[in-house]
């Protein structure tokens, strides 16, 4: 990963079985970091498997939704959420 100048970084948690991992990523890697959840969702070696992968995914879903509502000004914003919704 290879941080770019004003790309946010993200980190998600997953602790299973006494192992703990983590997934970094920044902005615009959210395919990439998807990619190597289910990797290791795939890897009868690894302890994720495909429940914690589509959670993990979610995440990173969410966590785009939410920046591309920052990056439009809607964040936290209960009259701009409202005509998002209504567009």
């Amino acid at each position: 990963m290879t941080d770019r100048p004003g790309m946010k970084r993200t980190t998600l948690k997953l602790t299973k079985h006494g192992r703990r991992y983590l997934f970094r990523y920044v902005t615009g890697d959210e395919d990439r970091i998807i990619g190597e959840i289910m990797r290791h969702a795939d890897d009868t070696c690894s302890d994720v498997d495909w429940v914690d992968a589509a959670t993990l995914s979610c995440q990173v879903a969410s966590a785009a939704a939410a920046d591309c509502l920052e990056a439009c000004g809607l964040a936290g914003n209960s009259e701009g959420e409202a005509e998002a919704e209504a567009a």
